[in-house]
């Protein structure tokens, strides 16, 4: 078994948010968001919620990326959901995100080890769907990455209110995963 680490990105937009988060059926966490409120959506991004889980060892040492399904429900006030940090395992860091454990995290984005790096590329998250309806592609720009049909959101913070869930495929690499 390996413990693995995920930082899930985002925003606190209203005083007094709450979220439970569900990860391959199990709830890590439930509670109020503690990260400062951010006045302005497009500042003060960063560190929301951190779990862990648990990796069987098949998992651990496959060649792929490992699916997992999670949830994620505002249970008060709003939040904006953004990419999430994978860690890749002891002693192992990238010119990123470098924890203080010395555990370097994988970033979100579409390029290895989720993706090639072309728009049609998934970055760590796919199949996202807010209330159990598939995202809407916005009819001005910032365009997603991906096509109209099938957008692959590369990077969104998504906002959620009071009663809205977002559900998402989490892609996480096998740990030590360096890419070429």
């Amino acid at each position: 078994m390996a413990t693995r680490t995920i930082i899930m990105k985002g925003l606190n937009l209203i005083e007094g948010s709450a979220a439970t988060v569900i990860f391959n059926g199990v709830q890590v966490f439930s509670g109020p968001i503690t990260k400062a409120v951010t006045l302005n959506e497009g500042t003060s991004l960063g560190d929301m919620i951190t779990w862990t889980f648990e990796q069987t060892d098949a998992e651990a040492s496959s060649q792929t990326l490992v699916n997992y399904s999670m949830s994620i429900a505002c249970t008060n006030g709003s939040i904006g959901t953004a990419g999430l940090r994978i860690d890749g395992g002891p002693n192992w860091a990238t010119s990123n995100a470098k924890g203080l454990d010395d555990t370097g995290y994988y970033i979100p984005t579409n390029h290895e080890p989720y993706g090639d790096g072309s728009d049609t590329a998934l970055a760590e998250r796919s199949a996202i769907l807010l209330n159990g309806v598939a995202l809407e592609y916005p009819a001005i720009e910032p365009f997603p990455t991906g096509t109209e049909a099938a957008p692959t959101w590369a990077g969104w913070n998504f906002v959620i209110s009071s009663g809205d869930t977002l559900t998402c495929t989490v892609r996480v690499p096998r740990q030590g995963y360096v890419p070429a």
